[in-house]
């Protein structure tokens, strides 16, 4: 199966940075284990609005 690049840009209220930034340095187990059984990975985050991963 080929590897898809995959990105999002989420357009986010300034008064929503900050809670944006704690969801994302907190990331739930479940949320992981499920990103590790769809078989994502490289996934980074570019900065707090942009990031990209492989999947496949």
């Amino acid at each position: 199966m080929p590897v898809r690049r995959i990105a999002q840009i989420v357009h986010l209220k300034p008064s929503a940075l900050a809670a944006y930034k704690e969801c994302h340095a907190n990331v739930w187990p479940e949320v992981l284990q499920q990103i590790k059984e769809c078989n994502i990975r490289d996934c980074m985050q570019l900065t707090p609005v942009l990031g990209s991963g492989d999947c496949g």
